[in-house]
């Protein structure tokens, strides 16, 4: 995989290009997990807070009492939630401009100019297989039809 990046030029496997792209996945994957963490008691809990308070106004089963109560219980659990979610904020950013940066400078370079030299080879190889096989059935049949005169 590495000799590709260095320029020699050979066609890729699937497992080859999965092997290119791991590192960038596997650091990506880390700052997903960083975020996902932060979201889990902010973000995450308001759309499901939010969620339940919509769930309840429509529950008719309820009785008007009951239906209250719940609202009431989640809109302050809502309202930690959103304080959480507001403090974990400017790290959730931080985080997501890491992952971009880091897939501007790795992404291009690292993965997709491999592929994409790749595949302009498995084209390249795959049209003049092509032709070889379309000029050998060719020359088969101007000979047939020449034993044939």
């Amino acid at each position: 995989m590495d000799e590709m990046a260095n320029g020699n030029n050979r066609i890729l496997t699937a497992d080859q290009e999965m092997e290119l792209r791991r590192p960038i996945e596997d650091h990506i994957g880390k700052i997903q997990k960083k975020i996902d963490s932060l979201r889990a008691d902010g973000t995450d809990k308001v759309i499901s807070l939010q969620n339940q308070i919509d769930g309840a106004k429509r529950d008719r089963a309820l009785t008007r009492e009951e239906r209250d109560t719940r609202i009431a219980r989640a809109k302050t659990e809502l309202e930690k939630a959103k304080a959480t979610e507001e403090k974990n904020k400017g790290e959730v950013s931080k985080l997501i401009a890491d992952a971009e940066s880091y897939l501007k400078l790795h992404y291009d370079q690292q993965y997709y100019q491999p592929v994409k030299a790749s595949c302009a080879m498995e084209k390249a190889e795959a049209k003049e297989n092509y032709q070889k096989k379309t000029l050998a059935a060719c020359e088969g049949t101007s000979g047939n039809s020449r034993k044939a005169l």
